[in-house]
């Protein structure tokens, strides 16, 4: 089931932590691939020079201004597609990258559309394509993980 929005429309700085050891799920026509998410990046608001939304509303940013709980996805360099969450209330800013997974399901899919995304432990971690129009895409849902998702070496 997925995490209610009232989980996201809190500061992102309390969010981001809360969100490691959750798992992202994402429904495609080509199947279903999850992953517990062990790294994360807390981006927020114009006053942070490294958010998409220091210029301010852009066409791009849109849905960083949005409701908390939708996704935020654009592509990094023109290339790699990035997933972010928008937490905080309405019209304030603030998203958190999800930056590494540890694939859970659907090895299948992930292996025949995937990328390699370096992590900041060095490891390198596979990540389900995603495409940059999916932003607020309901097909993609964060989950608290089950009793077998737990025991993941």
């Amino acid at each position: 089931m997925p995490l209610p929005r009232a989980f996201y429309a809190r500061p992102t700085l309390v969010v981001a932590p809360d969100l490691l050891g959750k798992v992202l799920v994402h429904r495609t026509s080509s199947g279903v691939t999850s992953g517990i998410i062990v790294e994360v990046e807390a981006y927020v608001g114009e006053s942070d020079p490294a958010c998409h939304a220091a210029p301010g509303p852009t066409k791009r940013n849109a849905p960083m201004y949005g409701p908390p709980g939708h996704a935020y996805v654009y592509l990094n360099y023109g290339v790699h597609p990035l997933v972010n969450v928008v937490t905080e209330p309405e019209a304030s800013p603030a998203a958190i990258l999800i930056r590494a997974l540890e694939p859970l399901d659907g090895p299948g899919v992930l292996s025949s559309s995937t990328f390699a995304m370096p992590c900041a432990s060095s490891c390198i971690v596979r990540l389900p394509v995603v495409d940059a129009r999916e932003s607020g895409d309901p097909q993609m849902a964060i989950t608290r993980p089950s009793a077998s998702q737990t025991s993941i070496a």
